[in-house]
């Protein structure tokens, strides 16, 4: 058994998260659902990757141009203006309160890619 640690009051095993799905209620769970039900996520963790699943769907970040990624960023995202970089590479930030768990939300979209990527979606 692979065991990840997420913070300090939380242990998740990792070896089981390829078959998240795992119910008739799962199947028609999005994968950011699935993700943020089985990490425990927070709702503030769970709607931020939300947001980030959003910008993120249908575009390949190694290719897509940095302009093209900040309108679809600027289209989805709750900024009162439009999303520019100042880096060579998307760069997103977000607005959680103290002890929310921005770390885990990190944690959340590394499993996200990775699981997209399984299913050939990146």
């Amino acid at each position: 058994m692979v065991v990840n640690h997420c913070g300090a009051d939380h242990i998740v095993d990792v070896t089981n998260m390829v078959g998240i799905v795992s119910g008739p209620r799962e199947e028609h769970m999005s994968l950011p659902d699935q993700i943020a039900r089985y990490m425990s996520l927070r709702e503030p963790q769970a709607e931020s990757l939300q947001v980030l699943h959003e910008i993120a769907d249908g575009l390949e970040f190694r290719t897509t141009s940095l302009k093209a990624v900040g309108l679809k960023a600027s289209e989805k995202s709750r900024a009162a203006r439009p999303v520019e970089f100042d880096t060579d590479f998307p760069s997103f930030c977000f607005a959680l309160a103290t002890g929310v768990g921005k770390t885990r939300l990190m944690g959340a979209w590394g499993k996200f890619r990775k699981f997209r990527k399984f299913r050939g979606q990146v």
